[in-house]
């Protein structure tokens, strides 16, 4: 996560304006047992393997809008692009 930053609300792009308002939950998520516990390797494979297949969801919608062309209409603001696609290693983790 980055430093948060004050933004210029003229020239503040859909992404910084979603950053800012979602900081505190990513700082508290970032924060949390569960996250703790996955950094230090203190999950367990079926913990780590129901977290993962919750990203796994998250990625599959990302990158099937993304394969649909939303992103033409959000360009300045969308968080994947298919050079970034995880889906295939989350998968083969799986």
């Amino acid at each position: 996560m980055t430093p948060s930053r004050a933004i210029d609300p003229a020239s503040a792009t859909t992404s910084d304006r979603i950053r800012q308002t979602t900081l505190s939950y990513h700082k508290r998520a970032e924060h949390a047992d569960f996250q703790q516990r996955l950094v230090a390797g203190k999950h367990g494979p079926v913990e780590y393997g129901a977290w993962l297949g919750q990203m796994l969801l998250v990625h599959r919608a990302l990158e099937a809008l993304e394969d649909a062309g939303v992103r033409a209409a959000h360009a300045t603001s969308w968080p994947i692009e298919r050079g970034h696609y995880k889906t295939d290693e989350i998968e083969a983790d799986l």
